[in-house]
């Protein structure tokens, strides 16, 4: 991602400061097919062998829950540019598993 493009992903989140976008994303984030998909490749292959996660641009955390719930065994870092959204993230999952890892994923 470039600089532009991470200072307005940046701009844009952090300038949402409720959990209005936590639900509106519910609907497309946490019951798509997607995450569903994702989280069967996860235990296709072999992820329970892993000890350690890193889910890049986790937003306010809708697949975290997911993995949590999947992979409890495992310590979730979680990466996102926004303090807002890792803030969501945060209030909603109060786990020792989870590390937060603020900022873009190439300066960390």
């Amino acid at each position: 991602m470039n600089i532009n493009a991470r200072e307005t992903n940046r701009k844009v989140y952090n300038d949402i400061l409720d959990s209005r976008y936590d639900i509106l994303h519910k609907v497309e984030e946490r019951d798509s097919i997607f995450h569903r998909y994702l989280i069967r490749k996860l235990r296709q292959a072999g992820l329970n062998q892993v000890k350690t996660i890193l889910e890049i641009g986790a937003g306010s955390g809708d697949l975290t829950l997911d993995l949590v719930e999947v992979f409890p065994d495992n310590t979730i870092y979680v990466n996102d540019v926004s303090e807002v959204q890792l803030g969501l993230l945060t209030d909603r999952l109060n786990s020792e598993k989870i590390k937060i890892l603020h900022g873009a994923i190439e300066e960390i």
